[in-house]
């Protein structure tokens, strides 16, 4: 895990260039060797992790510049931060919000103290945002220079036309997986975390 955390960026970097020009459709249909991977953390789980983390966590306020994203804000943003008791797996998290715009972050720390920052969008105005990773914009603090426009080609038998759904990580479908199940363990420990809380509240 460490090699794929200091590794990230690296990876990242090799992926741009090796897909550089593929074309990604929905239905599965791809151009050049690059796949989209399933969909990691349940929206119930990160649904339930961002409520905890904006009741829980610590706000402040930022600039729309502190922190790099694929898509420029131009609200002024807020920033949640929580890490969660040790009981339920120490994992942190940060939630920032932007006009319609709102992200879950998940600082997933090595072995040797090194942080990674995987971002899952919530809500903005891509309509093909969704809670769980990887969806459109979804990335890692250390490849938004390397992400990729996702297109889709409408159903149509007679004239078939391709669109854009927007930016999505240019990460290779190996870490998409790796750091995909890491986020989907720490969300659902967070849920079942807010869970647990919430019995003891009615107590």
């Amino acid at each position: 895990m460490q090699s794929s955390l200091v590794g990230a960026a690296c990876l990242a970097a090799i992926a741009s260039v090796s897909l550089a020009g593929c074309t990604a459709f929905d239905g599965g249909k791809t151009q050049g060797s690059w796949t989209r991977v399933a969909r990691y953390g349940g929206e119930a789980d990160v649904l339930a992790t961002v409520a905890a983390v904006k009741r829980t966590g610590k706000a402040q306020s930022i600039s729309n510049r502190a922190v790099r994203l694929p898509v420029q804000e131009f609200y002024p943003m807020t920033r949640f931060e929580y890490e969660l008791p040790a009981a339920c797996g120490n994992y942190t998290f940060r939630v920032y919000e932007s006009g319609t715009t709102e992200i879950l972050e998940y600082a997933l720390v090595g072995a040797d103290g090194t942080e990674l920052s995987i971002r899952d969008y919530i809500a903005g105005t891509n309509p093909f945002i969704k809670p769980g990773l990887w969806t459109a914009l979804d990335h890692t603090a250390d490849s938004v220079s390397f992400m990729m426009t996702d297109f889709a080609e409408t159903k149509s038998l007679i004239i078939p036309e391709v669109y854009s759904k927007g930016l999505v990580t240019g990460l290779p479908e190996s870490l998409q997986r790796e750091l995909g199940a890491k986020y989907r363990q720490a969300v659902h420990a967070a849920a079942l975390c807010e869970g647990q809380s919430e019995i003891v509240a009615r107590k």
